[in-house]
């Protein structure tokens, strides 16, 4: 039974390297109720009557359904983040991430090179960058993108500026609003431009609003993070499908 200690104790020295690291609080947070999960598991065993065992196997139970339900959770995820061929759409989103002072961040530069190809690759359609200004910010995020895009030889007239946003819920709202406010219509059908892992939610949101999407995936480059932000993900989905955006 010691085992379980000792790996509780191995998950909480996990979870304080992971604090150290900016963008993994997730994880460690996962890592330390884990090793809670163990200890408690440890003295269930240790102190054996009706009641811990009782409560042992319901904890197992749950253990059980919990996995069940993340796995099929981040199996959507995956499929949402590997959309396939990508056809032209006449406007495209890119949802912002955050800015270092007046630099983007190394999600929001993924974003904005996925944006880039493909802007490039389709030459006729309008991109609406969307993305206020957060804290630690100098500039908006959608001020961040139009200055990287244009560096990058996209012509200006080609990009829209929302700069309210502050979630994700927000980024589609308001760039639709945008949208019809420059057009006169409302678009039916939007390409989405985010991290892969963050599309399939991002699909739900879009569905709430009646709006036919695709997912455009700006791909994580270093593994860590890409593992980290799946497993984050997957607690943001059921967030939302528990108490809404």
């Amino acid at each position: 039974m010691k085992y379980l200690l000792f790996a509780a104790a191995g998950l909480v020295v996990l979870a304080l390297v992971l604090l150290i690291i900016p963008g993994f609080q997730f994880s460690a947070a996962l890592c330390l109720a884990l090793a809670l999960l163990l200890a408690v598991l440890y003295f269930l065993r240790k102190y054996a009557t009706p009641v811990t065992v009782f409560f042992r196997r319901l904890i197992y139970v749950f253990l059980i359904l919990g996995i069940i339900a993340a796995s099929v959770t981040e199996g959507f995820i995956l499929s949402a983040a590997h959309p396939g061929s990508q056809t032209a759409c006449d406007y495209i989103i890119v949802l912002g991430a955050g800015v270092n002072g007046s630099k983007p961040s190394l999600s929001l530069q993924e974003r904005i090179q996925a944006a880039y190809d493909y802007l490039t690759a389709n030459p006729n359609t309008i991109a609406i960058l969307s993305g206020g200004q957060g804290s630690g910010e100098e500039i908006t995020e959608a001020a961040c993108m139009y200055r990287e895009l244009t560096d990058m030889g996209i012509d200006g007239s080609r990009l829209l500026l929302e700069e309210k946003s502050t979630s994700t819920i927000e980024n589609l709202t308001f760039s639709l609003e945008l949208a019809e406010t420059q057009f006169g219509s409302r678009p039916q059908r939007m390409g989405i431009v985010s991290s892969e892992y963050h599309l399939f939610r991002a699909g739900l949101f879009a569905k709430e609003l009646g709006l036919e999407s695709f997912g455009i995936p700006a791909k994580t480059a270093w593994i860590s993070l890409r593992l980290n932000y799946y497993l984050r993900e997957i607690a943001a989905v059921w967030k939302y499908l528990v108490f809404g955006a």
